[in-house]
Formats: structure tokens, sequence, C-alpha cells
């Protein structure tokens, strides 16, 4: 097993891990089987394009950002992992309700650094 492939399986697990995502979860969304999603996080296969591009969208991140980074720690701090819900929530909204949600956030930080 390459060096390169345990590199980019572990870059997978801690995205999976940053996005809350099981194994299962993650295996579901990329309509790949959950063995070979395992496999690739242990760094077992040298993964096609086409499936690499499918669990950087089942990821919610672009193919660049799985191969960007130092390297994973093997979980997201607290701060690292709320950033990353509200990204993903706010993705979602309409643009009437990001204004909202702006408002809200705006008048929560008032006066704070």
């Amino acid at each position: 097993m390459a060096k390169s492939q345990r590199e980019f399986g572990s870059r997978i697990r801690f995205l999976r891990h940053q996005a809350g995502l099981s194994q299962e979860k993650l295996a579901a969304k990329a309509s790949l089987h959950v063995t070979y999603v395992s496999g690739v996080e242990r760094g077992e296969y040298n993964i096609s394009l086409e499936n690499i591009t499918k669990l950087a969208k089942a990821l919610d991140v672009s193919v660049a950002e799985l191969f960007s980074g130092e390297k994973a720690p093997a979980t997201p701090s607290e701060p690292e992992r709320l950033r990353r819900d509200i990204a993903r929530l706010l993705r979602q909204q309409p643009a009437a309700r990001l204004r909202t949600i702006l408002n809200v956030v705006k008048e929560l930080t008032r006066g704070r650094s």
C-alpha cells in the first residue's frame, strides 16, 4: 500500500469526521459500498477519479480540498466542527433567510472581538 494512498485515506476519514458522517452514511451519499469506503480510508485502494469525485460531492468539498491541507488530525476540534456544521446549514438556506441570519449574528456578536 502506497504512502499517498494512506495519506489520502486519512484525509477522507478526517473530512468524514468533520462532516459528522459515519462510514455507512458517507458510502450511501457517495453511492459506494461501505467496505470500499473503509478500505479507501485505510489506504488499501488506488481510488479512481470517478470515486474521488463522488466522495468529494458526498463530503460537500471540492476535489482539490481532498488533496489539500496539513496532515489531518485524528479528530477535528469543537470550533472546527461547529463552523463546518454552520456552513453546511447555511448552504441550504434561501437568500432572504440568510439576510435574517446575518442580522441575528451581527446582533449576537456586537461589541465582541
